[in-house]
């Protein structure tokens, strides 16, 4: 009975040996099959190509290979025959937006408006005054600077509906800075706040257009900022506040005075051209950039050929004039 018993016993731990070999045995075999898996795709992955990422044609500066890239320059420095520094459509307000240039100085509400105009349909309007210093303000000192030394002579024309009593009924043209480095002659440092009356005080006269005029005499100083920026903002000054106040501003300008023998160019005069090198491979290629009187602008057409980045520079015939010469920048061609 006990060696049936032993029989027994020995026959079921060969079995269970038995068992335990054959799970190990698949175990084993499907890791090695895991890791082979694991291995083929490592190896088709590194084998697949790696496609590079799409550039956005629509991004600021990438031009499609083949694509025309036009450029626009716009000139601070005025070529004319009258000294005129702003259009007549600049001076009369005749837009459907207010520019860009004009803002509310000291928190002035402005607009343009069509109910009143000195010229043309329509004028720049400042209403909610609260002080005599509140009123439209328009930076000229990047624009003085174009145009050089010399005389300018500003005029502007007012319209004014009413002054509450007790208030100031005068006005005159005034230039006021940012800060203490914008002190020049045209802009005096009073304790800290920077301004200069460049006439004497006019009387306003209500429910009339009256005309402002006042000088002012550039100097080398007078356009080379101490510490990069300056600033110079034109404005009227000394009108009292009133109440549900409207003062209306129409047919600013500024006139430079030529000096006696000089030859004033015109804007057809000045030639622009845009040189675009491949960084790269170091090829340039020319692009004439002409004038077109439409726009007031030298518009520049360039269509790249080779893919990367291109740089530019624009070369002018008035090698003075920052505004066009030497500028530079790079668009980068893209398929």
């Amino acid at each position: 009975m006990k060696s049936l018993f032993k029989i027994v016993l020995l026959i079921f731990i060969l079995y269970l040996a038995a068992v335990f070999t054959a799970c190990g045995g698949e175990a084993e075999k499907d890791e090695k099959n895991e890791d082979a898996a694991k291995t083929q795709t490592a190896e088709s992955t590194s084998a697949a190509p790696t496609e590079e990422p799409t550039e956005d044609p629509n991004k600021p500066g990438n031009v499609k290979i083949g694509s025309e890239e036009i450029k626009t320059f716009k000139s601070l420095k005025v070529y004319n025959e009258t000294g005129k520094l702003f259009s007549d459509e600049f001076s009369s307000f005749e837009f459907d937006d207010l520019p860009d240039e004009w803002f509310g100085f000291a928190g002035a509400v402005i607009d343009l408006t069509n109910e009143k105009a000195h010229t043309g349909s329509k004028s720049l309007v400042a209403t909610e005054r609260p002080a005599h210093w509140v009123a439209p303000g328009l930076e000229v000192y990047d624009l003085l600077k174009a145009n050089g030394t010399g005389k300018y002579t500003i005029t502007m024309w007012i319209f004014v509906d009413i002054i509450d009593a007790g208030q100031s009924k005068s006005c005159n043209i005034i230039m006021r800075g940012r800060d203490p480095d914008d002190e020049c002659s045209f802009i005096d440092n009073k304790n800290g706040d920077m301004y200069k009356h460049l006439n004497p005080g006019k009387p306003v006269k209500l429910g009339e257009w009256m005309e402002l005029t006042a000088t002012i005499n550039v100097t080398e100083e007078d356009i080379e900022p101490k510490f990069g920026f300056r600033s110079a903002i034109l404005l009227y000054d000394m009108i009292g506040p009133g109440e549900d106040q409207h003062i209306y501003l129409d047919d600013v300008q500024i006139t430079k005075e030529f000096a006696e023998g000089e030859i004033q160019m015109l804007p057809q005069d000045i030639t622009l051209d845009v040189i675009y090198t491949h960084a790269d491979s170091g090829r340039q290629e020319i692009a004439p950039a002409p004038y077109d009187a439409n726009s007031d602008s030298w518009i520049c057409a360039f269509t790249p050929d080779e893919l990367g980045v291109w740089t530019y520079e624009t070369i002018c015939s008035d090698s003075s004039n920052a505004s066009l010469n030497g500028l530079s920048g790079q668009i980068k061609c893209i398929k």
